[in-house]
């Protein structure tokens, strides 16, 4: 059931993905929501108060999500097929500017509360323990060679989140500004990155 508290909501994510945090007022968020800024006080006493129900409620419901994906799948291989392909739907859901949000919300100059850094905290170790769980069933499973399990965890996360920040258009700090980046990602696609994360970079033996 649509309400107006969700609409609140939905305005203020879109606002703060294309704005970003800092730049976007309750008075923003009540015109896109079409209602009155009193009425956003009547569920929400700021703005802060807002960002944490779209990053509790919201966008770590996203990533649970995309965990559940990942467990119908079977397979190292099929099961980072599954993580990266959820990521892409998040990007396309949240926009090309989701890096950027997250980036300024960790920034320590715009003093977020403790209760928002925990949040995003909880999101990054989610992403973690989840490809973290892929990789590990699949050094039991014979699929990946012996490797420090932990530094390969960080390194697909690194790494994924720059496949879908170049694939999106964007790749920090060029696009600020407006320098087209020297990267042509038209062929890429994810079976092939997936494909490179499997067999890496040597030939064949």
């Amino acid at each position: 059931m649509k309400t107006k508290r969700n609409d609140i909501v939905s305005s203020a994510v879109a606002l703060f993905i294309e704005k970003g945090y800092l730049n976007t007022k309750i008075i923003d968020i009540a015109m896109k929501a079409g209602i009155g800024k009193g009425t956003v006080y009547e569920y929400f006493s700021s703005k802060e108060e807002i960002l944490l129900e779209v990053l509790s409620k919201v966008v770590v419901r996203d990533f649970q999500q995309i965990s559940k994906k990942v467990d119908k799948e079977t397979g190292c291989r099929e099961q980072l097929k599954a993580y990266l392909s959820g990521l892409m739907k998040l990007m396309d859901k949240y926009g090309s500017n989701m890096p950027d949000l997250t980036q300024q919300l960790l920034n320590p100059v715009n003093n977020v509360s403790i209760e928002i850094l925990r949040i995003l905290h909880d999101i990054i170790v989610m992403q973690y323990k989840t490809v973290l769980g892929i990789l590990t069933a699949g050094a039991k499973a014979g699929e990946i060679g012996n490797i420090n399990l932990s530094m390969a965890a960080a390194s697909v996360i690194g790494g994924m989140n720059n496949y879908i920040t170049i694939k999106a258009g964007r790749c920090s700090p060029a696009d600020a500004i407006q320098i087209p980046i020297p990267i042509d990602s038209s062929s890429w696609n994810e079976e092939d990155y997936i494909d490179l994360l499997m067999s890496g970079l040597e030939p064949p033996r």
